[in-house]
């Protein structure tokens, strides 16, 4: 008995780590990101745009999967959290570089007295940290909400 729960116990913590572990598929980071559009937009009474611009480069994995990690949970959190009737996410590639911004219409937050259990914000900072992305939020209660996430060959620092 104790060897099946520990296999269960097993194969729901590769479930879980595999659900928090957003997949980049073979349409590259757009398709991606769209694909999380699309599936967020099935939740949200409002309207949800996305705006895809330039041409699409190749990316490293871990910057891909930590930009569609970052869209996620900003629009997860949009969705549960501010009230939005609007959402915006504009994905733009420019000069080998990458921009993912999240935008709404919500009722804000103050930056500066965020709970301690704010997992959704405490995550895309530890995805933007590990992938060497630069995480900016814009936010004020009762404006909206700005999440923007980029990535450029400057940033990364050569050995």
């Amino acid at each position: 008995m104790v060897r099946e729960l520990a296999v269960e116990s097993l194969a729901y913590a590769r479930r879980s780590v595999n659900v928090l572990r957003p997949q980049v598929g073979a349409g590259g980071l757009a398709r991606s990101i769209r694909d999380v559009v699309d599936s967020v937009r099935r939740h949200l009474e409002g309207s949800l745009i996305l705006d895809v611009t330039g041409d699409a480069v190749l990316l490293d994995a871990a910057i891909e999967s930590a930009l569609v990690g970052i869209t996620r949970e900003a629009l997860t959190n949009a969705v549960k959290h501010s009230s939005a009737t609007r959402i915006t996410v504009e994905l733009n590639f420019a000069h080998g570089a990458v921009r993912a911004v999240v935008s709404d219409d919500g009722v804000g937050f103050d930056a500066n007295a965020v709970r301690e259990d704010a997992y959704g914000l405490v995550s895309m900072q530890e995805r933007a940290a590990r992938a060497r992305v630069a995480l900016t939020f814009v936010a004020e209660p009762g404006a909206g909400t700005t999440i923007v996430a980029s990535w450029s060959p400057e940033t990364v620092v050569s050995s």
